[in-house]
């Protein structure tokens, strides 16, 4: 049977058999083989979600009868065959990757011959590409060997633990630990690149840190972490603005910048080169940290449908990277504007651009705004040439959501403070 009759025996045993319905389930886009193929399964997928019943009649009333002699069709040729579906599932799946591993095998001959390109980057790439192909737990894990990793976990998680460097969201969420994709999003000029290298100067004491910014030079990070140190304003030191005494303070801090465990890769755009370096780095050295700033300046390397679809690969890329390595991700994504005319102009998952599925894979995610809201606190560190930045733990996989931290942000400086810290008392 070829591909176009075992996808069209596929969807016809879902209408016809019920218990057909979760094999296909586990089905995605990318292994149908036909447009349409992919149209109705993502509608099946759409209706399953919402409770709906899913037959010949209702698929069709929900594709808009574009595909009728399709479906009828496909329900008469699963007829003769229906309790099959769970083999022809698992059948298009490994043709389907087969079809995907010579694309790739394509991809990496054209570009092995590449001048420009560094070999062992290529190989590298390909590798972590396939790895997202085929990735599969075919291993069954006992209890017992559950528990050993669990206190072999423990061992080293306090040793290895990344921290934000703020100590209210450190309190909350008590370190970023092993095999965790923390995202953190917020608007342009919120300070979610300053959390960024906050984390990473908080981190390096306890393990090396890979830096991979596409909006920053790594000697831009490295003056927003002298103007950490030292005190002198950020704009200053980039418009070289200083006195005898900004130099006197500022000299001390690049001879600390420079002793840090911190190695930056502008270039790591896609997935692949990020997983390469980071096997490179833990090779060389404990790796305790990845920052990614920022998510959507990312390319998967892959193929994709829409951008939205792209996104999502990203995501499930980075998540697979930090279950891979046992080193935490840590990326910034942009928001959109769609809360800015609201009241407390308080942002919510929905306004991650592109979104694909970041709120899925994501073991944490974090939402940065300035609130309009006129509180006390508030008013009070913006008087101070201060900004209060509300941090939302919109999700934590292992911890409790919903929890609301408001900092004092000085931006000029890129430092985060408690807000008690700045005008004291509680709030």
């Amino acid at each position: 049977m070829d591909d176009v009759n075992l996808e069209a025996t596929i969807i016809g045993s879902a209408l016809y058999n019920p218990q057909a319905l979760d094999p296909l389930l586990e089905l995605e886009p990318g292994d149908m083989e036909t447009r349409h193929g992919i149209d109705i399964l993502n509608t099946i997928k759409l209706m399953h979600e919402a409770g709906e019943g899913i037959d010949l009649v209702t698929v069709d009333a929900r594709t808009d009868k574009k595909y009728t002699n399709y479906l009828i069709e496909a329900s008469t040729q699963c007829a003769a065959m229906p309790f099959r579906f769970g083999d022809n599932v698992k059948l298009l799946k490994e043709r389907g990757n087969r079809k995907r591993i010579g694309r790739e095998a394509q991809k990496l001959l054209g570009e092995i011959v590449d001048p420009m390109r560094d070999p062992a980057e290529v190989v590298e790439e390909a590798i972590a590409r396939l790895r997202g192909l085929t990735a599969t737990n075919n291993r069954s894990i006992s209890s017992k060997e559950a528990a050993l990793a669990f206190a072999r976990a423990l061992d080293r998680q306090e040793e290895r633990r990344a921290t934000f460097g703020i100590a209210p969201l450190d309190d909350a969420l008590g370190g970023i630990f092993g095999e965790k994709l923390v995202v953190v999003g917020a608007r342009p000029a919120t300070g979610k690149s300053a959390l960024a290298v906050s984390a990473a100067m908080a981190t390096q004491a306890r393990g090396k840190v890979l830096f991979c910014s596409y909006e920053m030079t790594p000697e831009e990070i490295v003056g927003r972490m002298v103007a950490n140190l030292s005190g002198v304003d950020s704009q200053n030191i980039a418009y070289r603005k200083l006195g005898i005494v900004e130099y006197d303070r500022i000299y001390p801090a690049i001879s600390g910048v420079a002793g840090f465990n911190i190695v930056f890769r502008p270039d790591a755009n896609t997935p692949g080169k990020i997983r390469a370096e980071a096997i490179r780095q833990k090779k060389d050295g404990d790796l305790a940290l990845i920052v990614v700033d920022y998510l959507q300046q990312m390319t998967s390397g892959m193929r994709a449908e829409s951008r939205r679809v792209e996104v999502g690969q990203i995501s499930r890329a980075l998540k697979q990277l930090a279950m891979e390595t046992g080193v935490p991700v840590l990326a910034l994504s942009q928001l959109n504007r769609q809360s800015e005319g609201t009241a407390s102009k308080a942002p919510t998952m929905a306004e991650m651009r592109e979104s694909g599925d970041i709120e899925q894979d994501a073991d944490v995610i974090i939402l940065m705004h300035v609130p309009a809201t006129r509180e006390d606190h508030v008013e009070q560190i913006k008087e101070m040439g201060q900004a209060c930045v509300r941090m939302t733990l919109e999700k934590n996989r292992q911890g409790k959501s919903g929890q609301v931290i408001d900092v004092a942000f000085d931006g000029a400086r890129m430092l985060f403070r408690r807000v008690r810290d700045v005008i004291g008392g509680q709030t």
